[in-house]
């Protein structure tokens, strides 16, 4: 049998909690004078200087009526009481860390308990706690209350580009589809809103340089299939090179969340008269507005405006006659 060797330690403390809190519920004699070590009669030796039992000193014998509220008894109670505790924590915590457990385990114990620690376990049990929380509410095991008040913490304590959403983004999106969190809830946290950046990567020159922005993998995951009736329109709003406005040929995006998720946004191209070859830093403006676009929603929309920020090489435009 291979058992790691943390059983055997927890096992060996849980035995000598036991055997401590059970030696110390021992009685001692019901009268006369007792030895302290050993609990020997000291009645028919009381002038002896010791005990013939174990050598110990006879002027530190008790009487018999203190019984099991000695201070030894207590002593030994405390300390096996301890030794018990800690073994049954240290044998139980492998199992509760362990994720193969979590398709057996109650569903009154993965709301009550499971959901309630999620904070102090690792990514993986965190995300394997959450999936199994919306196999339970697909299956109805999960009262309306208890998913509205769990989706809500999970929508707090998850941030913008968190990698927790794979897990938690399907959850949360069957939820509001379900009607069981609305709008404001799902929209109020961050965990909804894409993570955009600027691509650098792009060849831009002084007089043509494009603005393209990307997005995280969320708008692609496996959780679009929940989310048919969430849109996301984004316009660009104001475009700064080096701290100075210019104009672009904005281009407004506007979708629906599909399983083929949310492509680059080749939001402008712009013409920058006066930008030297190196590198410039460019600031964009942009607004992103979620909305309701299920058939039977309504015409909630929510805002957020990003600033986003980026330092691109410029070169020059190639001679056309080469």
């Amino acid at each position: 049998m291979n058992l790691q060797p943390t059983f055997w330690i927890s096992a060996g403390i849980l035995f000598c909690g036991l055997t401590l809190l059970l030696a110390g519920f021992r009685p001692l004699p019901p009268a006369g004078r007792s030895c302290r070590r050993c609990g020997y009669r000291l009645d028919g030796v009381a002038d002896a200087p010791r005990c013939p039992e174990c050598g110990s000193n006879t002027r530190f014998a008790i009487d018999g009526d203190r019984g099991t509220s000695t201070r030894r008894g207590l002593l030994l109670r405390s300390i096996g009481a301890f030794g018990v505790v800690l073994g049954v924590a240290t044998l139980l915590t492998p199992s509760l860390l362990d994720t193969r457990r979590l398709a057996i385990t109650p569903s009154w114990f993965l709301v009550n308990v499971d959901a309630r620690l999620m904070p102090l376990y690792g990514t993986a049990l965190e995300n394997a706690v959450i999936a199994e929380l919306a196999v339970r509410m697909r299956k109805g095991e999960v009262d309306d209350d208890r998913i509205a008040s769990l989706s809500g913490d999970i929508v707090d304590s998850l941030g913008i580009d968190d990698p927790r959403w794979n897990a938690a983004g399907p959850m949360l999106l069957w939820a509001w589809n379900a009607d069981k969190i609305g709008w404001r809830r799902l929209t109020d946290g961050d965990s909804i809103w894409p993570a955009l950046r600027l691509d650098r990567d792009v060849f831009a020159t002084i007089d043509r340089i494009p603005l393209v922005v990307r997005t995280d993998g969320r708008w692609g995951t496996s959780a679009a299939g929940d989310a048919s009736g969430l849109g996301i329109e984004m316009d660009l709003r104001e475009v700064r090179i080096d701290g100075v406005p210019i104009r672009g040929d904005g281009t407004p995006y506007d979708e629906r969340w599909s399983a083929s998720g949310m492509p680059a946004w080749d939001a402008a191209t712009l013409t920058a008269a006066g930008v030297a070859p190196g590198e410039c830093e460019i600031e964009a403006d942009i607004e992103v507005r979620l909305k309701d676009a299920r058939p039977r929603g309504g015409s909630e929309i929510a805002i957020r405006r990003y600033t986003l920020r980026e330092r691109l090489a410029v070169g020059t435009p190639p001679d056309p006659r080469h």
